[in-house]
């Protein structure tokens, strides 16, 4: 995915790099919040047993 991304870009494009590792980090943090929120929604729908 991630070479997929860089390969359309020349090697000299340093910015493109930055703002990409900057999404990367942006969506590891929405991803993190996200899987906390399902785990506990997960826990409540566990204890419905549904």
């Amino acid at each position: 995915m991630l070479n997929w991304i860089l390969k359309d870009y020349p090697e000299n494009s340093v910015p493109i790099y930055q703002s990409a590792f900057m999404l990367i980090c942006l969506y590891t943090i929405l991803f993190t919040r996200l899987v906390k929120q399902g785990l506990k929604l997960a826990n409540i729908v566990g204890c419905f047993n549904i």
